[in-house]
């Protein structure tokens, strides 16, 4: 049992140390005419130039030219944007650069990596180092290939045409025609032009012409005379309108002689903060505090933030989260990962992206397995590492171990390996497994797999909307304390997997929404949503249903962000399934609202199986009450206003009725320093 706990321990720390150096991934303007260059943010809002670091744009910026080209370096190769042109930067990473060009003219330079183009009607791409001049306009679509080939796919109808080096491929002629470059032709479009060489010098040749001289006039004497006396005038005065000397507007680069001001590329300081909790329904009204400490530091992609705090309800005797050691293996990860608040290396779009924070997100593959747990102090880990076509994310959902070591629930890993097939026609496969660990005696008493196969096809695939067909298969391995081969595969089953499940589904990303649906039959041990907060508390919830049907949607804009999940399963005979052991509905149901200002914030969630019935007794005059408390339910709403440096919050709990659970309100003041560097 030591073994497999060590084992698991060693595989969490190998994830999440950082294996190597990995690159940064940047895009700057580095020659051009600032002053004449717009920016917008994705949703269309501008941005002004003194307010952004030119040195380090976002990617999903909007960039719309003036009268002059505008140069861009990145991390991959150079970009020039030439006049009246509209460009987004969409990707930038290790394996590929893609850029959305609206309008105008472009010219791309990749020297690792793929490079994609994307107009409103073609797709342009070049597999590995090159440089490649596009130009797309109500008139015009056209695309020079410089010195490796490139792959032009029409959106509408899928064909791919290959253009060679040195040639033009005019796509604005319904034929197609493709023509053969000149160099000086090919060098015009190019970011750096080849070097001009004068014709060799030849030898300079003398010549001497003989002329005649004239011989000058003798010189006769001088007569001096004197100026008759001048006579003084009175001056003329005019008044005559103030013309005003036109001043030149500055033409600002990033290559004049002037040193530029540098720019903070990360911060440090320090926050405290005081939180009172007042508990709902308890033998004991006296409220807890907490004081807590959390330095933090950030550079570029990398970011540490500790939380070190001091816990009391009678202030006779303390808790803290530094001083107590278990020295168990699973003792030590719990007590690092106290200590410990915020991780980040690298950027979401890197090569290598690690993520350690309260909350975590699944993967989208494992979405119709997972509904997200409400904040409860869980230190989740999400780690992703992309390498071509290929990305393997991998989750757990509490560094800390809390439910193991309380022996007061299960706990969810998992790991996804990705591959989406490149061109015109981007088919996804994915291939992984969840992974559910229950406690006894604050020990991994049992661990059981749930290997997932899910393909996805595209329907529509454009910048803006993605709709897409879906495909998914799970099974059942457990693997601890032995492991049980036999409910994955038998060959004496009916259907060879004893424990299976099989669905389809249509997935929708149109932003500022996203939602999926699914319909699955279910045998065994399988269904969907085997994994949320209410399970979680129950160890497992099993049902005795045969069709699970599935929907899920997220809206998200600037400020506001809402999504709901419904899972209803049904049994062969079509009715509402049942908790195993229990009268309970089986369907479940989570609904979450977060509004996000400038200084104010607003978030609220539920969560509740049986909510149909439940939501029914409410209609024909029954309590709300059930809805939102009780063995079943789960809900939390939070306030937050900041002033200055103070953020004040007020939370109300209502956690699942087990475990000796109580409602309680939290009311916190946090202060924060902070200083760039």
């Amino acid at each position: 049992m030591k073994r497999l706990e060590t084992f698991i321990l060693v595989i969490l720390l190998t994830l999440i140390a950082p294996l190597s150096i990995f690159g940064q991934e940047y895009v700057s303007v580095i020659e051009g005419d600032l002053a004449s260059l717009r920016l917008y943010e994705p949703n269309g809002k501008p941005i002004s130039i003194e307010t952004i670091d030119i040195n380090d744009l976002q990617l999903g910026t909007i960039l719309v030219s003036g009268d002059e080209p505008i140069i861009l370096e990145t991390s991959r190769g150079d970009i020039r944007l030439f006049p009246d042109s509209i460009l987004i930067l969409d990707e930038v990473s290790a394996t590929s650069t893609t850029l959305l060009l609206i309008d105008g003219s472009v010219t791309a330079k990749t020297t690792q990596g793929t490079l994609s183009i994307i107009t409103p009607a073609t797709l342009y791409e070049l597999d590995r180092a090159g440089e490649v001049f596009v130009t797309s306009t109500r008139n015009e679509e056209r695309v020079q290939s410089f010195d490796v080939a490139v792959r032009a796919t029409n959106l509408i109808t899928h064909k791919t045409t290959t253009i060679e080096a040195l040639q033009e491929l005019e796509l604005s002629n319904p034929k197609l025609a493709k023509r053969t470059l000149a160099p000086a032709e090919a060098a015009a479009g190019r970011i750096v032009r080849p070097a001009r060489i004068p014709a060799q010098p030849g030898a300079i040749q003398w010549t001497v012409g003989l002329e005649f001289v004239e011989e000058a006039e003798e010189i006769k004497e001088l007569v001096r005379s004197l100026p008759e006396k001048p006579v003084v005038l009175s001056p003329s005065v005019k008044a005559m309108p103030v013309v005003k000397e036109a001043v030149a507007k500055p033409r600002t680069t990033l290559r004049d002689s002037a040193p530029a001001l540098i720019q903070s590329k990360g911060t440090y300081g320090i926050e405290a903060g005081y939180t009172l909790t007042f508990p709902i329904k308890s033998a004991s009204y006296w409220p807890g505090h907490r004081l807590e400490v959390k330095p933090f530091i950030s550079y570029n992609s990398l970011a540490l933030r500790l939380n070190v705090h001091v816990e009391t309800d009678s202030f006779t005797a303390f808790d803290t989260n530094f001083l107590n050691l278990d020295p168990s293996a699973l003792g030590i990860v719990s007590f690092v990962f106290g200590i410990v608040d915020h991780v980040k290396v690298g950027y979401s779009t890197s090569p290598f992206y690690l993520l350690i924070e309260e909350g975590g997100y699944p993967g989208t593959q494992l979405a119709p397995f997972i509904a997200s747990t409400f904040p409860s102090g869980k230190m989740a880990l999400y780690n992703s590492i992309t390498i071509g076509g290929f990305k393997l994310t991998t989750s757990f959902d509490d560094l800390r171990f809390t439910n193991i070591i309380n022996d007061s629930g299960s706990q969810l890993g998992s790991t996804v390996l990705e591959y989406t097939f490149g061109g015109s026609y981007p088919m996804g496969i994915a291939l992984g497994t969840l992974a559910i660990l229950d406690s006894q005696s604050s020990r991994i008493s049992k661990a059981e797999l749930y290997p997932v196969l899910e393909l996805s096809f595209p329907i529509i695939n454009t910048r803006l909307t993605q709709f897409s067909a879906l495909l998914l298969a799970s099974g059942y391995l457990p693997v601890y304390p032995s492991v049980k081969f036999e409910e994955f595969f038998d060959m004496n089953s009916t259907y060879f997997f004893p424990n299976h499940q099989l669905g389809v589904g249509l997935t929708v990303n149109h932003k500022p929404f996203n939602g999926q649906i699914m319909a699955s039959l279910a045998k065994g041990k399988n269904h969907l949503l085997l994994f949320n907060d209410i399970a979680e508390a129950h160890d497992h919830i099993d049902h005795n249903g045969f069709i699970d049907v599935y929907a899920s949607g997220t809206w998200k804009s600037k400020n506001l962000t809402a999504n709901a999940i419904l899972n209803v399963p049904f049994t062969k005979e079509f009715a509402l399934a049942t908790v195993k052991g229990e009268t309970q509905d089986a369907d479940f149901s989570q609904i979450g609202l977060t509004y996000t200002a400038d200084v104010f914030h607003l978030s609220l969630g539920a969560s509740r199986v049986g909510f149909l019935r439940t939501l029914k007794t409410a209609f024909e005059g029954g309590s709300l009450k059930p809805l939102f408390y009780g063995k079943w339910a789960s809900t939390f709403l939070e306030a937050s206003y900041t002033y200055k440096i103070f953020t004040f919050t007020t939370r109300l709990n209502v956690p699942i009725i087990l475990n000796n659970q109580k409602p309680s309100v939290d009311i916190s003041v946090k202060v924060r320093f902070d200083g760039v560097f």
